[in-house]
């Protein structure tokens, strides 16, 4: 087949096969390179700027459908790398007692039995209540350095050693505790001796190439069944990556590192162990499995010690996954009294409800508008993002890290849609109300502004903001109020669903970055959480990524979230009639005029 040169303009060059999509070329080439929509050509976010190699006119398009016919020229768009994302890696630190199930026991002198190194070995081992299997990993370490050592080390998974090591590394016992996201990823090196973190490190899901939600990635491997390879290759290359930088924070060896637990979706969930997916996109939506899996490292091709032992959390039905479950535990829902209710609002939004000990759950497809995606200045909480937005009496923006704005993350978007609301620019069903007939201030009448597809909102001007326009259009209310109009549905009918009324409900926990940084009163303005909530709300920062390590920690609290596992009812609250009338009641801003 023809061939065609691709030359970025960081000086890559690539020769692919003519009529290949410049989204795959860009994937290729290893750029981090968002399709929101999964390369429907539906977002936007992926446009891009091209010409002919030896021409000199340009023109934007989208990767995601445009396909390199000729020699081509890419222009990368400032800031392909994401630095600078606003992550969250933090949540409340319950106590627990430290009993890892990981240990390591020293051996003085020569072990030489009396036909063979590893007679002596095995005796040694079996005084002392363990167990050595005769693996083939084992017996190469012992091999290289065992055999000649005065002294070795076991290393032991419960009754089981898993390895040997020369001379007395008994200090050196850590472990990896990840919280996969659909957009990010998060991991904590442990001290398996002390419970102490020694680093913490997060970056973006590399699988997002493929589409920001769970929808978007089981459509990939629908398509083309190549893809659950790349998409397990992405997540476990992103979780490698954050290996590198714990290690290199705390100099911690990769080889000592013995335990890893592993809390997803279970979309995540069944992408990381290459499970097909292709169950959890129609319905009854089932995974492969619901009980905790424990594989052996190496099986992963995660770098770290190849047998290391990784525990990945249970899930509990269709996309409520072991990141709920870490959750639950990490905040103790399923031991509170009375009425409470925990929702992590992500991509991919999760909720449990414990009623006087019933536990049930359910997932809204809030989708990634609220993370900024699929909204035309729409960003991740970084660099050049606005955060927080105040219109009166004034317009007050706070921008993270820079003067300028590239965008709005979802904090600043909920933040916009309350301001808007207090404002009276914006009706009960997220219209805007036309410039004539707005009666507010003249600083803001003047920033409506009538587009080809309605009104949009001028929120930065490019006089402002280093000849940017900065804007919030009426598609992008549209766009928040599906989200949000699915998130409140949930909301209130999980809570009807167990016989409740939300008056009752004693505290909201919100899991989560978004959680963490979201602005509750202008939430209850826009209707995302219900009236009832105002008061109640606390948010509880990354409970999976605690639960995370709590499970690496304890080996009760890793039985601890199977019950929890085995306690939550699940409830299938999406396409019934009740949820519809919701969704549609939701969607209302019904503070607006």
């Amino acid at each position: 087949m023809d061939k065609v040169r691709i030359v970025f303009n960081n000086g890559q060059e690539w020769q692919v096969e003519k009529g290949a999509r410049l989204s795959e070329v860009i994937k290729t080439a290893g750029f981090q390179m968002d399709f929101p929509c999964g390369g429907q050509g539906k977002c936007g976010q992926c446009k891009i700027t091209i010409g002919l190699l030896n021409g000199i006119d340009r023109e934007q398009v989208l990767a995601c459908t445009y396909k390199v016919e000729k020699d081509t020229w890419v222009e990368l768009p400032e800031g392909l790398d994401n630095l600078g994302t606003r992550i969250l890696s933090s949540g409340s630190k319950p106590a627990f007692a430290l009993n890892p199930g990981f240990s390591k026991h020293y051996i003085e002198g020569n072990v030489q039995g009396n036909r063979s190194f590893w007679d002596g070995l095995e005796e040694q081992v079996r005084g002392l209540g363990y167990r050595i299997p005769r693996d083939l990993t084992i017996l190469q370490h012992f091999a290289e350095t065992g055999s000649k050592a005065k002294g070795l080390t076991l290393v032991c998974a419960g009754d089981e050693v898993i390895d040997v090591e020369p001379g007395d590394t008994t200090g050196a016992l850590y472990g990896l505790a990840v919280d996969i996201g659909t957009t990010t990823v998060v991991g904590y090196l442990m001290d398996l001796n002390t419970g102490e973190e020694l680093a913490v490190s997060a970056d973006l899901n590399a699988q997002r190439v493929f589409g920001a939600d769970v929808i978007s990635r089981i459509n990939a491997v629908y398509q083309d069944k190549d893809n659950l390879t790349q998409l397990q290759m992405k997540v476990i290359g992103t979780i490698n990556g954050l290996l590198e930088k714990v290690i290199q924070q705390s100099e911690v060896p990769a080889e000592n590192i013995y335990a890893v637990t592993l809390a997803g979706n279970t979309c995540m969930h069944h992408l990381a162990l290459s499970l097909n997916p292709k169950n959890l996109g129609r319905s009854p939506f089932l995974p492969v499995i619901q009980h905790p899996v424990e594989v052996y490292a190496h099986k992963l091709g995660l770098n770290v010690n190849p047998r290391a032992r990784v525990w990945v959390f249970p899930v509990i039905a269709g996309f409520v996954g072991g990141d709920t479950v870490a959750a639950v535990l990490a905040s103790g829902l399923h031991r509170k009294k009375g009425v409470n209710l925990l929702i992590d609002i992500g991509t991919n939004g999760e909720l449990v409800v414990n009623a006087h000990g019933r536990m049930a759950a359910c997932s809204a497809a809030a989708g990634p508008a609220l993370e900024g995606a699929q909204i035309t200045f729409g960003m991740r909480a970084e660099t050049g993002a606005i955060s927080k937005v105040q219109l009166l009496p004034e317009i007050r923006l706070e921008i993270i890290g820079q003067e300028h704005a590239k965008g709005i993350c979802g904090s600043g978007l909920v933040d916009l849609l309350g301001e808007l609301i207090k404002a009276k620019l914006i009706n009960r069903r997220g219209r805007f109300v036309a410039p004539e007939d707005y009666n507010g201030p003249q600083f803001l009448k003047e920033r409506l502004v009538k587009g080809d597809k309605g009104y949009y909102f001028v929120l930065r001007k490019a006089e402002e903001n280093g000849g940017r326009e900065i804007y919030f259009s009426q598609e992008d209310v549209s766009q928040l109020q599906l989200a949000k109009g699915a998130l409140r549905a949930a909301v209130e009918l999980l809570v009807e669903k167990v016989g409740v009324d939300g008056l009752e409900v004693e505290e909201v926990l919100l899991a989560g970055a978004f959680g963490n940084f979201l602005n509750i009163d202008q939430a209850l303005v826009i209707g995302l959480l219900p009236e009832w909530a105002k008061g109640k709300v606390r948010s509880i920062g990354n409970a999976a990524g605690e639960g995370a390590k709590m499970a690496l920690l304890s080996a009760d609290k890793r039985r601890e979230a199977s019950e929890i596992n085995r306690m939550v009812e699940f409830l299938e609250l999406a396409g019934t009639a009740d949820f519809q009338g919701a969704f549609a009641q939701g969607m209302l801003f019904t503070k607006a005029v």
